[in-house]
């Protein structure tokens, strides 16, 4: 008897690989001490687009089509990844497969991917669900015994379903509106359009910025200048300046502080975006696939998340980076950072 493990990418399929002992590699999977391991390589099923349910839809597009709104939703194989849906439907429904653990990425769009798949599939073998972020060995091996049934998280599935019928009525409602009204083929996005309206909108604003003059008072106190707030009239800067003129000024008391500042917190997947962009000019989707790159390599932590903390199994991991950016890239460090001030219990 067989326990098949799906992922989500075959970098973390390996590493789960590693830790069950399934090294026997297959197409498309692997195999041993009673485990099978694949993976999904993304979304392997879809919604199906409106083409695919008749109605008229598939028709030249039209306000009469309009709008759309499935009585049953469809699902199709997306054609480009069709193989690799075909090898994990078949150790699905394999004879000797008794159970599947499901060990896509742990939030609403990993639930997805795999539910998607278990249903077209028509698999009906309980399902266990790994929830780990970490390639870590230990916390592979931790998620491994606290695993929940699948219905457990049928509440993260049913939020990522809405999301994803959600974007289809948005989006192929809204394109097809807007490109019969104008009379040209545009797409319209639940998430796309609203980000696209605000870069335009803030391109307007710097394109139509008017600066402002504004005064400030200085008093010249011989070793340092002591400015005034912003006075945007320039008759009560000259009245503040006359009224100061030719007068003596008296510190009464000067306060000195030695002041103790925190270490800046991890980088999260935006910041780190913003920062790579300002400093290399990169676009948000080469941070993340540089990342992702680096994630798959355990050289850093799992990006797609807003968390700024390590988790405890992460630690001597943290030590290792540090070990290696220190000996191999000499960047002398010549303390022992204090991890636990980025612990996830802090």
């Amino acid at each position: 008897m067989s326990i098949l493990i799906v992922g989500e990418k075959p970098s973390v399929s390996r590493a789960i690989s590693s830790v069950v002992g399934a090294d026997k590699v297959q197409k498309g999977y692997t195999e041993g001490n009673g485990y099978i391991v694949s993976w999904c390589v993304g979304h392997l099923v879809g919604l199906k687009y409106p083409n695919g349910y008749g109605n008229g839809w598939e028709q030249k597009w039209s306000f009469s089509q309009l709008p759309m709104i499935p009585e049953k939703w469809l699902f199709k194989v997306t054609d480009s990844t069709k193989a690799q849906y075909n090898i994990i439907k078949d150790l699905m429904n394999r004879g000797d497969v008794t159970e599947i653990i499901c060990a896509t990425d742990a939030d609403r769009e990993g639930e997805c991917i795999f539910r998607y798949v278990y249903n077209m599939a028509r698999c009906r073998k309980p399902v266990k669900r790994l929830w780990v972020s970490s390639l870590e060995e230990s916390a592979i091996r931790k998620a491994l015994t606290n695993m929940k049934p699948m219905s457990a998280y049928d509440c993260l599935f049913d939020a990522g379903y809405a999301r994803a019928k959600a974007d289809w009525l948005v989006g192929m409602n809204g394109s097809r509106l807007f490109s019969v009204r104008y009379g040209g083929k545009l797409n319209i996005g639940r998430v796309q359009t609203p980000t696209l309206a605000m870069i335009v909108q803030r391109d307007h604003d710097v394109e139509h910025f008017v600066k402002q003059k504004y005064f400030t008072a200085d008093l010249n106190c011989g070793d340092f200048i002591l400015s005034s707030a912003r006075i945007d009239d320039e008759a009560n800067a000259d009245t503040l300046v006359s009224a100061c003129d030719s007068k003596t000024v008296t510190i009464c008391s000067v306060k000195r502080e030695v002041k103790t500042e925190k270490a800046p917190k991890l980088y999260d997947l935006t910041t780190l975006q913003r920062e790579a962009n300002k400093a290399y000019g990169y676009t948000a989707q080469q941070t993340l696939d540089y990342t992702q790159s680096l994630y798959e390599g355990k050289l850093v932590t799992y990006p797609r998340t807003d968390s700024q903390y390590l988790s405890d199994d992460m630690a001597q991991t943290a030590f290792d980076v540090l070990w290696l950016c220190d000996n191999i890239f000499g960047f002398a460090i010549s303390h022992t950072p204090d991890i636990s001030k980025v612990n996830e219990a802090q």
